[in-house]
């Protein structure tokens, strides 16, 4: 079985351990990395012994498959032009900033036959795998996200950017959207 050939965009604190997962999987061959940073992305590089790409075109040009773990406000640009040179994504929650952007991702992955998949880890947590054997037909759920302010995801707002994974789990839980 031949390796699938991937890399990361954005190697900040997700895309590191997307990069360090890649560099240990069976399954997958990490090619190499992009970041606007480059400092950083050389970097990450080193540690895996992989290129730190100059652009997204050149990373683009090396892969099969591409995980974009880059900020959110990037990630339909990111994902259009990986699409559209025919990448498979793994895309970091969420998809996109908003609805439409992420109706077009969709819909460029159908028509490309390509697959496009968000990154949802918390559904995999081993706390919440254990919770799923347990609890069967729940009737009341109660979901408060707390934290400190994080401006980084001012522009998409709380629920899009951590609460998504409470919703995720909501959605595991009662089998039903």
């Amino acid at each position: 079985m031949s390796k699938v050939r991937v890399g990361v965009v954005g190697v900040g604190h997700i895309g590191k351990e997307h990069a360090r997962i890649y560099s240990k999987s069976q399954r997958a061959e990490l090619v190499g990395l992009y970041d606007a940073d480059t400092a950083t992305a050389k970097k990450i590089a080193g540690q895996y012994g992989v290129k730190a790409f100059p652009t997204l075109g050149a990373l683009l040009e090396e892969v099969e498959a591409l995980t974009i773990a880059s900020p959110t406000s990037t990630h339909f640009e990111v994902g259009m032009a990986a699409l559209a040179a025919g990448k498979h994504l793994l895309i970091e929650k969420p998809i996109a900033s908003s609805v439409e952007e992420a109706r077009e991702l969709l819909a460029l992955s159908e028509q490309k036959n390509l697959v496009l998949q968000v990154g949802h880890i918390e559904r995999f947590n081993p706390a919440v795998l254990e919770a799923v054997k347990h609890i069967r037909d729940p009737r009341y759920i109660t979901v408060e996200r707390l934290g400190p302010y994080d401006p980084r995801m001012s522009h998409i707002g709380v629920v899009l950017d951590l609460m998504i994974h409470d919703l995720d789990i909501l959605l595991t839980l009662v089998g039903s959207e």
